[in-house]
């Protein structure tokens, strides 16, 4: 939760939930805008409690079986280490 306090007296200062009010954004966005008045400060205050979303049911439509190639190397293995030749170089393929 922030608190916006701004320069101008006569506006109160205004609380924004930060969860709710950033969002996805598209490739050439540049950012969310808060407000066009002049801002004075930011107060981060007591973030709100967290509370876990249950996830859905998910149903597995279409499975893939990852089979190595005939060199023995598995695409998807995050155990192949790169090769280092004679000369110092690496190999990775």
């Amino acid at each position: 939760v922030l608190e916006i306090v701004f320069s101008k007296r006569s506006i109160p200062p205004k609380k924004i939930i930060a969860d709710e009010f950033i969002d996805i954004k598209g490739i050439n966005a540049l950012g969310n805008l808060v407000t066009k008045d002049k801002i004075k400060y930011i107060n981060a205050l007591e973030p709100l409690p967290f509370t876990p979303v249950k996830p859905e049911d998910v149903e597995v439509k279409d499975e893939e079986i990852v089979q190595k190639d005939q060199s023995g190397n598995d695409d998807n293995d995050p155990d192949d280490t790169p090769t280092v030749e004679e000369d110092g170089q690496v190999r990775l393929f």
